[in-house]
């Protein structure tokens, strides 16, 4: 039996809906899942308020966009309550992620201005639609590649990869504050403190997903250890370094998750991480709501 505590859904960024991610835990003998869409609990909600069926248990989550010293980081949120956690939400994603994707996307237009004054896009504008994950960035991002001017300075600064993975790109490029495509959006995200407090108002626990993601290492832990839960130890970008990770997470006796961090890609298969159940018995006296 496996645990799979981190993955996307159509809600957010992920290719599949929640229906079909539950067939997929079932026929991987997932014992235990949760839904962790972007700044979103609508996945969440239409498991408990619909005919949708899970032989395992069931964990609420959510994925959220933080700034940290100008660094954009992810909270991952589970356990809590969804109607206590839902006008939190419900407020960051009113005022932030509209926003944030705006800024993001009128920077990087900027910059790609910057290297070719011919650069062809339509000016990012707030759009009224259902915000999508980054969607105004990655229209002004796909258009930038196809100007050869900017493509190769991605390449140069970036690598070769980050013209290929758009997530490469946002940790290499406009989230890293040593690329001269970084765009700072610390001034539109809400902070680590407030985030981590709507979590506990809610009855849930804050990990940290995927800390060497950020940098590398563990600066980002370092600083932040003594306000998180949790750490994702298990999890795609750590390299071969997942038992420093969970050596630093018994040390500063942190409870200890993971997950595939399923976007329905074909190269990154579901429960890819194989997990096994005998870290949810350690983490399940911290959850207060399991389905």
């Amino acid at each position: 039996m496996f645990i799979d505590l981190h993955n996307h859904t159509t809600y957010s960024d992920g290719r599949k809906t929640v229906k079909e991610i539950l067939k997929l835990a079932e026929e991987n003998h997932v014992k235990v899942i949760s839904i962790t869409d972007h700044d979103s609990i609508e996945g969440v909600k239409e498991f408990l308020n619909s005919n949708l069926s899970f032989k395992g248990i069931f964990v609420s989550g959510c994925e959220i966009t933080v700034c940290h010293k100008g660094l954009p980081i992810e909270i991952l949120a589970y356990g809590f309550d969804y109607k206590k956690f839902e006008n939190f939400i419900i407020k960051k994603n009113k005022k932030e992620n509209k926003l944030g994707d705006l800024t993001k996307a009128k920077g990087l237009y900027r910059h790609f201005k910057s290297i070719d004054k011919n650069f062809n896009c339509e000016k990012p504008v707030l759009e009224d639609e259902i915000w999508s994950h980054h969607a105004a960035t990655w229209k002004v991002f796909y258009k930038g590649l196809e100007n050869p001017i900017i493509k190769n300075a991605i390449i140069k600064e970036c690598g070769e990869k980050s013209t290929l993975s758009r997530g490469l790109f946002l940790r290499r490029g406009l989230n890293n504050p040593n690329s001269s495509f970084y765009v700072d959006v610390s001034k539109v995200f809400v902070n680590v403190d407030k985030t981590i407090s709507a979590i506990h108002n809610s009855g849930g626990i804050a990990v940290l997903a995927h800390p060497l993601l950020y940098t590398g290492e563990f600066d980002v832990l370092e600083e932040l250890w003594s306000k998180i839960d949790g750490i994702e130890c298990f999890h795609i970008s750590a390299h071969g370094k997942t038992r420093q990770l969970i050596k630093f997470a018994k040390k500063h006796k942190k409870i200890i998750t993971g997950g595939s961090d399923f976007h329905g890609e074909t190269n990154r298969p579901f429960n890819s991480m194989k997990i096994s159940y005998r870290y949810y018995k350690k983490i399940k006296p911290f959850l207060k709501k399991v389905y």
